[in-house]
């Protein structure tokens, strides 16, 4: 059949059951009609980016189910034809930053593509800069963004009202702020936040583990129709807090206490549940099941029994049981799509699943006999996590399965035909042997089992985790002829000889290996190695004998490894990320290319010796043995951010650059020449006396 002669619609529902990935790479094809191109550009969602690769675990950034294009190049290329064939697809960034350059760095990629099209950030921030430093700073970004998700390490305000078009706001661990008549916020996603005030127009609030201090006199939410309330402290009670956000528009309600809850309390929750209208198809809550509101679609339910009675909900779709109390007398609804239990009190003896089924979850369970249950045909995606169990012999039937995860069991051996599957993950089990034949497999995570060999992978492999194992480093085959990321970190023993890795691999890790005996280590002609990690793996000292670095690396990570100097490394000059810390290091050279340099922990440096033109911008030297810092010594003229330690006493500035901008120090010390540079903005996370 020709694609191309039918009409577009049906064109593009065709497409709608394609993955991401295969929808990018439709788009990246070389004379295909704009037919199929405008199918494929319907049809996706979000065009992601991030440097790292998504994991075998299900990663979810902002609700989406991640899928990362880590190669920066080519998400360009797709952007540029969705671009010239006048698609707008929604744009997503997942960004790291662990210091001020790296924030600087990705706002300038992502202001390169934006084009008006609907923008999402996530950020997980590390840097405890980020205390004081504004994020976003000397951007406009802030001005275009609808979706922000913010994952702070450091507590923080975030104030939302520098946001104007931001329409969904995920906060993990921060303090928000945000007016009433905030002109487009509608959706909110809060773990451990803390807030007074909410927008009057927002339509979904998801608050967990969140410190609520609004008062009575808080406006009425009237557009609200989604609520979910987890674990939450208030300023009064739940109870008048529930009172003042509920509506009767409300379409989903979740409340889960913190615990037991006394008789009076219970008598107020019923009375919560009892308001409870017809317009309500989603419910979360604990205790017993209702039984009054058979239009449920979705139900999360913790410590819930009568269900026995489940099957009279006909309109539910998806089903989430925490510590369902007799599991073998469930009835479930027969119209299920997805379906998760976790920690059931009873050995599940008969469990009978929907025909409709399509993605199942069982976590923290224990089977009679797995071979008697039967898994419906129709699954795409199943979990069976901390099950105990032992063999798939008999029961593992996977014709459709694209995802498949078998983690924290005990399986000692593992073979299977899984024509379908994309992700698979047999993690945490007790495996000495692996048999799979799987055509279309992308990521295998086989860590922390007892393999002593790589197994034999399909070549559609792109990710591998092979951590924790008892590989012999000596003898390691071939790798796929498509991996792109390889993580060996504490993999095995043995001395990494005269081996050679695939061109196509582009981040590496071997930390955690004793690879003081390395030599003859290279990279196939053509490399498009970016990232390598060689911390922890007790080298000793390192140099071109032992590894060839390849042209093109960009970040070179050789922490924790006691070297007294890297003099015989040849470093390619596009790194530009170098990790040095927890190291024996006298003095450093540092490369005029090197941007990001990591020195912290590295008690006898002495001596920094700084290029005029270094690009150096990020500079590291806690707990080093320098006691006095001066920029009339050091130099680096582009440093924006510096780190120093307690050891240091005073601090001169009077030759700062013209663009720095943090100094992080943990004490108490001298400044000096600070009050040359007036009319500059410094950011210091620690109270010092100025001179």
């Amino acid at each position: 059949m020709n694609l191309d002669t039918l009409p577009s619609e049906i064109v593009t529902r065709c497409f709608s059951y394609l993955s991401t990935d295969s929808l990018t790479d439709i788009i990246l094809l070389e004379n295909i009609p704009d037919k199929i191109v405008q199918a494929a550009a319907y049809n996706l969602n979000n065009l992601w980016y991030s440097k790292r690769y998504r994991s075998v675990e299900k990663d979810k950034v902002a609700n989406i189910e991640a899928y990362y294009e880590t190669d920066f190049e080519r998400f360009l290329r797709i952007h540029k034809i969705l671009e010239e064939k006048s698609f707008k697809c929604p744009l997503w960034f997942h960004c790291t930053w662990d210091n001020i350059l790296e924030m600087h760095q990705n706002l300038d990629s992502i202001d390169s593509v934006y084009n008006g099209q609907e923008l999402g950030i996530h950020v997980d921030l590390e840097d405890p800069a980020f205390q004081t430093y504004p994020i976003f700073s000397t951007h406009d970004i802030n001005l275009k963004i609808t979706c922000l998700s913010l994952n702070s390490f450091y507590k923080r305000c975030i104030n939302l009202d520098n946001f104007p078009i931001l329409e969904t706001f995920y906060g993990y661990y921060c303090e928000i702020s945000v007016d009433h008549d905030h002109p487009s916020l509608k959706n909110l996603y809060l773990n451990q936040v803390t807030f007074s005030s909410l927008p009057t127009n927002l339509i979904k609030l998801v608050a967990k583990e969140c410190w609520i201090n609004m008062d009575e006199n808080h406006p009425k939410l009237k557009a609200l129709t989604s609520l979910t309330l987890e674990r939450t402290d208030e300023r009064t009670d739940c109870f008048s807090l529930l009172r003042l956000l509920w509506n009767k528009n409300l379409e989903h309600f979740s409340y889960i206490g913190r615990g037991v809850i006394e008789e009076n309390e219970s008598r107020e929750e019923d009375e919560i549940f009892s308001m409870i209208g017809p317009k309500v198809t989603s419910l979360g809550k604990s205790g017993s099941i209702p039984a009054s509101i058979p239009t449920l679609r979705s139900l999360y339910s913790i410590s819930g029994g009568g269900l026995e009675n489940l099957n009279a909900y006909t309109h539910m779709t998806s089903l989430t049981l925490w510590e369902p109390s007799d599991i073998n007398s469930c009835n479930l609804p027969p119209n299920l799509l997805r379906l998760t239990l976790n920690s059931p009190d009873d050995t599940i003896e008969r469990l009978k699943f929907p025909l409709s089924l399509l993605k199942l979850s069982i976590t923290s369970a224990k089977f009679n006999d797995l071979t008697k249950i039967e898994f419906p045909p129709k699954l795409v995606d199943l979990e069976l996590e901390s099950c105990d169990i032992a063999s798939t012999t008999g029961w593992l039937k996977p014709a459709q399965l694209k995802r498949l995860s078998l983690a924290r069991n005990n399986l000692s051996s593992f073979k299977a035909v899984l024509p379908c599957c994309e992700f698979l993950s047999l993690s945490d089990n007790k495996i000495e042997k692996v048999e799979i034949e799987a055509p279309v497999l992308k990521n295998i995570d086989l860590s922390e089992n007892k393999l002593t060999y790589i197994p034999e992978l399909p070549a559609s492999v792109q990710v591998l985790v092979f951590r924790y194992n008892n590989l012999a480093l000596s003898e390691m085959s071939e790798m796929p002829p498509n991996l792109k990321f390889l993580d060996l970190s504490d993999a095995g023993t043995g001395t990494l000889k005269n081996y050679t890795f695939p061109s196509s691999i582009q981040e590496l890790h071997l930390t955690g290996l004793d690879l003081s005996g390395m030599s003859g280590v290279k990279f196939a002609k053509g490399s498009r190695m970016i990232e390598l990690d060689l911390s922890c793996s007790l080298l000793g000292k390192i140099d071109d004998k032992m590894i060839e670095l390849p042209l093109g690396l960009k970040s070179l990570d050789m922490c924790g490894n006691h070297f007294n100097h890297i003099k015989k490394l040849t470093i390619p000059q596009t790194v530009t990320f170098l990790n040095l810390g927890s190291n024996l290091m006298r003095s450093l050279e540092v490369k005029s290319h090197i941007e990001t340099l990591y020195l912290d922990e590295n008690p006898r440096l002495s001596s920094l010796a700084i290029p005029k033109d270094s690009e150096l911008k990020f500079l590291d030297l806690t707990q080093t043995g320098i006691k006095k810092f001066s920029f009339d010594i050091f130099g680096a003229d582009k440093l924006t951010q510096l780190r120093l330690g307690s050891e240091v006493k005073v601090i001169d500035l009077s030759k700062m650059p013209v663009n720095f901008q943090v100094l992080e120090y943990p004490g108490y010390c001298q400044i000096k020449g600070l009050r040359r540079h007036l009319n500059t903005n410094i950011y210091r996370r620690h109270e010092v006396s100025e001179l």
